[in-house]
């Protein structure tokens, strides 16, 4: 079936074996594409940008209509689902398009034995979750149940000048909570856990890692923000100055809350504070942090 673009739906092509057709009195309400579907929409250009085309492929494809074919209020993908939008690739057991507006991509975990966590990707992030929308304009994503995610370094190579931040760059952070939401500009993620089950942000080799209540994380400038039940650990790794040469030590810190700016190399800690590291315990109810500029070290500490 092909659908020509017209001033209100893009254009689309639907392939599959075999269609069913159901409606009443006002027109189509449904049709059934069955025995392998797939489904290409070519959104209108905006800008100076080409038009792209969206793909998706399921066992079965049901659409709801608004009266006839070309008028696509919301598109189910059922069964091994595969969409792909851009740089967006999303796959699972069920999967809803709303065609109205913007766009809006919902994949599901199915039901049965062989059922599996939707798995959405965009470039260096990708989630999974029992449920995960996509909104298809901006990329933006919201996960929600049993969330994981893993945060790959960029094709590029780190850049020598800058400093670690509280994370290794050249090896991947993993992050679970509760639910999640995802800003693709600028590379935010808020974690957010749910009872004893707390947002987590971990690497392995490093073995750096944050538990918190809440956790937001942003790429663009590798600040962060973490509340309630703070745990962390780190690893120092001193270039410079006296203690240039010595091997990498674990430092810990509990806290009610940190907030770390990446620009100003500070980590704030406030709320019944305590800090192990290899210089023994320091406790109070706000410890600052100052990171030196060329490496992931303590320069000073300033206890309150």
């Amino acid at each position: 079936v092909e659908l020509p673009a017209t001033k209100d739906a893009p254009g689309r092509v639907i392939k599959a074996p075999t269609l069913d057709g159901q409606g009443d009195e006002k027109g189509l309400r449904l049709a059934t594409f069955d025995k392998g579907v797939t489904f290409e929409e070519t959104p209108a250009a905006t800008g100076q940008n080409k038009p792209s085309t969206r793909t998706a492929t399921s066992r079965t494809l049901v659409l709801h209509l608004g009266g006839q074919l070309e008028n696509i209020e919301q598109a189910e993908f059922r069964q091994q689902v595969v969409f792909v939008d851009g740089t967006v690739r999303g796959d699972g057991d069920l999967g809803t398009y709303d065609a109205r507006g913007k766009g809006k991509l919902t994949l599901k975990r199915g039901e049965g034995a062989s059922a599996r966590k939707p798995r959405v990707s965009d470039e260096s992030f990708a989630v999974v979750a029992q449920t995960i929308d996509v909104a298809l304009d901006s990329h933006d994503m919201t996960g929600k149940g049993a969330v994981g995610t893993v945060t790959t370094p960029a094709s590029k190579k780190p850049d020598e000048k800058k400093a670690p931040g509280l994370f290794d760059e050249g090896e991947p952070v993993r992050g679970f909570a509760a639910d999640l939401v995802y800003t693709s500009e600028t590379g935010r993620a808020v974690y957010t856990g749910a009872g004893k089950d707390q947002a987590e942000l971990r690497q392995t080799r490093s073995a750096g890692y944050i538990y918190a209540d809440r956790i937001i994380v942003e790429d663009a400038t590798r600040n962060l923000d973490a509340k309630g039940n703070v745990s962390q650990q780190f690893r120092e790794t001193p270039t410079k100055g006296a203690d240039a040469g010595k091997k990498p030590s674990m430092t810990s810190v509990t806290a009610g809350s940190l907030v770390y700016d990446d620009a100003a190399r500070t980590a704030v800690y406030v709320g019944t504070v305590k800090m192990k590291n290899v210089e023994g315990m320091t406790e109070g109810d706000k410890i600052t942090l100052f990171l030196r500029k060329e490496d992931r070290s303590i320069q000073r500490l300033v206890v309150e």
